[in-house]
């Protein structure tokens, strides 16, 4: 059995919606996080390195230019494969990685109607394989130019967030899952909302939107849970308007002057993943002290003789540790809860 805990997370969303840009910021923001405890949460080489360091680079400048412009449809080109991003956490005691948190970019055309019929099986595989998935929402589409027909909800929402798509993946999906899937729903580029104290209507919005995908998320008579947060990826760039332009749209976002880069609440969601991994670490870590718990291997303890149950010991203390610090940080992390 190895003992490092593989946590597999499904990254949801159309092609340009900012999977990328989420799992960056969700990444930098963490690994500074875990930094000050003692932790390291390491990129994977190649893809991984390129793709999210690109990312964050990408966000820093963001946040100096004049404004940016997001249209549907717009990321990172690829062959129309899953791409697969690794990171992995060290606690700090000097061993192997204790989690890998295995990202599954999927192609939006794989579960959006625009691909084969085998896409569509790959994804719902690729979904209900995974432990965790991340749902990406772009926020200003949810929120912006509200339309009477849809209730209120932002008259762009199906052409950058294609939600009925999203939906009836998780439905097909569904039979695939294992126990304790977790699905957290991601506003992103939120700023607007929380700079005018607007998040209250930012997250009536998010129920409105995607409560029938919480409610069809039953599997055996159990409610899978279903969170929904926000956040912050730049922190300096607001709504300005929506452009059309030859059948394209465009969000257009303009810049706060003087606040710079500033993310913020970008670890939120990535936290769930790190505390289902480090579970199933402490887990491991316990059943190695129970190896490793022999009768001369006690009497060596007694003797104050360091053991390989010395060792394992101390590696359950120290990850249990950690864990408890995310737990504990997770209780203070504002969510809301669209299963109920």
């Amino acid at each position: 059995m190895s003992e490092t805990a593989t946590i597999n997370i499904s990254m949801v969303g159309p092609r340009g919606v900012g999977k990328t840009s989420l799992l960056a910021a969700m990444y930098n923001e963490l690994d500074v996080e875990l930094s000050k405890i003692g932790c390291n949460l390491a990129l994977g080489a190649g893809t991984t390195t390129k793709n999210i360091t690109g990312r964050l680079n990408e966000l820093k400048k963001a946040a100096t230019s004049s404004g940016i412009k997001v249209q549907a449809d717009e990321g990172i080109p690829n062959t129309g494969a899953l791409i697969e991003y690794k990171f992995d956490l060290d606690i700090g005691d000097g061993g192997a990685p204790e989690v890998t948190l295995r990202f599954m970019d999927m192609p939006g055309a794989w579960y959006t109607g625009e691909g084969s019929r085998k896409d569509l099986e790959d994804a719902d595989r690729t979904l209900g394989e995974s432990h965790v998935s991340f749902l990406a929402v772009d926020a200003t589409a949810l929120m912006e130019a509200p339309s009477k027909q849809s209730g209120g909800i932002g008259k762009y929402h199906d052409h950058f967030n294609n939600p009925e798509a999203i939906r009836q993946a998780y439905k097909r999906a569904l039979n695939h899952f294992g126990d304790g899937h977790l699905v957290v729903i991601t506003l992103i580029r939120a700023e607007t909302y929380v700079k005018s104290g607007r998040i209250g209507e930012l997250y009536k919005r998010l129920r409105e939107a995607y409560g029938d995908l919480a409610s069809c998320l039953r599997k055996n008579g159990e409610q899978i849970p279903v969170f929904g947060c926000y956040v912050e990826t730049v922190g300096s760039l607001v709504f300005n308007s929506f452009i059309e332009k030859g059948g394209a749209v465009m969000s257009e976002f303009r810049r706060i002057p003087g606040k710079g880069y500033t993310p913020s609440r970008c670890a939120i969601p990535l936290r769930l993943a790190v505390a289902k991994g480090l579970m199933e670490a402490v887990s491991h870590a316990g059943k190695k002290v129970e190896q490793k718990d022999t009768f001369l291997n006690n009497i060596a303890d007694w003797f104050g003789i360091s053991t390989e149950l010395t060792e394992a010991r101390k590696k359950l203390e120290r990850t249990y540790g950690v864990f408890q610090e995310i737990k504990g940080r997770l209780n203070d992390d504002d969510f809301i809860d669209l299963s109920k």
